[in-house]
This record gives C-alpha cells, structure tokens and sequence, in this order.
C-alpha cells in the first residue's frame, strides 16, 4: 500500500518508529493507496430450465490507465516465468531462495511442502529466502493462487533436480549404484541399510571439489491459472430502511489438487469476509465531472 511507504519513509527520516493510523479505516486506503484496475465484464450464461448451467462466456475489458499494468497478467496473454534457487547446507538444512512472497495465501509454505516431499525431508529444515530483490530473481508477483500453481510446480522442478545431484555425490561417495540408493527423512539408504545423511553429502562435495550442492531452476507457466466455484448467500432485506442481514452463505469451488488444506481454507473464509464486506460495507464513488474517487 503507498501508506506503508510514507510511514517507511517517515521512519528513514525521522530514525523513530512510525505508526500508521486510518481514521476512516479502509476509505483512507481506497482514496490515497493504489487500487485495483477498473474493468468492464459481459458474462453470458447458458442454462437449461431446470437450472443445469451449460455454457459460461467472459469477454472483460481493462483499464490500465498509461501502464500496461494488470493486463500483462491475462490468462493466456504471457508466459509466467520464474526462477528459483535451492542449496544443500553442511547440516543438512537447506536455504531457498525465491521472489514469492506470502499475502495470505501461504505460497511459501505450500512451496516448501512440495520440496520436502520430493527430498523426503522435514519441511522446517528448508529456510526461505522472502521477496529479497538482492538475492532473488524477478518475479511477476503473487496474485491470488499463482504462487502456488506457477512457483510451485517451479519448486517441484528445483527439488527433483538437486535430488539428482544429491544422489549422484552420493554414489561417488559411497562407491553404489545410483539407482540403489534413496533419501529416506534426510538420511542416505541403499539396500535398507543408512549409510549417512544430507550434511555428510554436502561436506564431502565441498572437501572433494565438486562444489557446492546447489540448483537455479527455471520454470515457464503456459497453462492459465484458474479456479471456479459457486456461491450462494441467504440474506434477510429490510425492505423500509434497505439493512441487509447475512444468515447463512455456501461456497463451492473447484481448486484442482490440494497442496495445504489449511491455507485454501484460510483463503476461501478470507475471501468470503473480504467479499461481503465489499458489497455490503463499501462504496466507491467518482466524481462524475471530474471523474475523480471522492
């Protein structure tokens, strides 16, 4: 929010703490930070009588006003790249570096799961690196869900390839077949038999010159990042004074595979209170000669 950068910079200026106060609460944030962009939507629904729905057509058109915006982010419109890092320690812990940046959604922790089922590890020993533009790549952004979709099947890629290099040091190190050997919760087995863990890996890379045990994986999204639910609210209207009074609401959505059970729910309820709050709390209004938010 622009607030926060006034009260980042008053804080480098004045060397004190700085509190943000609203004293309208969220109008202060709706007329003085940025906003999302306004668009235009035509939805043309096909749907039996006995209220089967057969057919959804969008066609949106969006403002960007003098900057491309939102609108490189269009399903379909732009490849979605992103880059990411993973390095084995001499503890067997990892670090990770990725631009992904948690805003409710849980994106790091979902990426952080995936990596460890792929390593068979405990996913507290990977520590990662949060939105640091001096370590980390570019990244288009987090918006909704695509953290997980995009930067998660990037982390998968980056796990399964410094699996590979693990394995590989591994079969030099202990004079086995590759193909024999496994990582079973941090430690190296081969015919059940532990032989030794991450940290042993990674020492012996370092001590023997064959380097650092660590990956960059790029990974390119062409698929669109999606979901779609139903929604339905039951509410009780005021008909003299136009109160509206929610009694029960039901959301129903299609999310695909589940990486944090937790986190979707998390979102789902967020979006439901955010959602309501929208339409029954909020208002934006615009000046119809100046064409400014009032």
């Amino acid at each position: 929010m622009g607030s926060e950068l006034v009260a980042g910079g008053a804080s480098k200026h004045f060397k004190l703490p700085v509190k943000i106060v609203l004293s309208r609460i969220r109008i202060d944030n709706m007329v003085s930070s940025r906003t999302r962009n306004g668009a235009t939507m035509f939805m043309k629904s096909g749907v039996k009588k006995d209220g089967t729905l057969t057919a959804i057509d969008f066609k949106i058109y969006t403002n960007t006003g003098g900057y491309v915006g939102s609108a490189v982010n269009v399903i379909g419109a732009r490849q979605d790249p992103v880059n990411l890092t993973l390095r084995l320690n001499e503890d067997g812990t990892f670090n990770y570096w990725s631009a992904s940046h948690d805003m409710g959604n849980g994106s790091l922790t979902a990426q952080t799961m995936i990596m460890a089922e792929v390593l068979s590890i405990n996913p507290r020993i990977i520590e990662p690196t949060r939105v640091d533009t001096e370590t980390c790549s570019w990244n288009l952004g987090d918006y909704a869900s695509r953290g997980v979709f995009v930067e998660g099947y990037g982390a998968l890629k980056v796990a399964e390839q410094i699996k590979e290099r693990i394995l590989e040091v591994a079969s030099q190190m202990y004079e086995i077949d590759q193909a024999k050997i496994t990582i079973e919760n941090s430690q190296i087995v081969a015919d059940g038999k532990t032989l030794g863990n991450l940290g042993d890996i990674a020492v012996y890379a370092q001590r023997n010159k064959i380097g650092e045990l660590i990956v960059t994986q790029p990974h390119e999204s062409f698929a669109g990042r999606t979901s779609y639910g139903a929604r339905f609210s039951h509410v009780e209207i005021n008909k003299e004074t136009g109160d509206i009074k929610l009694l029960d609401y039901v959301a129903v959505h299609d999310v695909g595979r589940v990486i944090n059970r937790m986190g979707v729910e998390g979102q789902l309820e967020g979006g439901i209170q955010m959602g309501t709050g929208y339409a029954l709390r909020e208002k934006m209004t615009f000046d119809p000669a100046t064409g400014q938010l009032q």
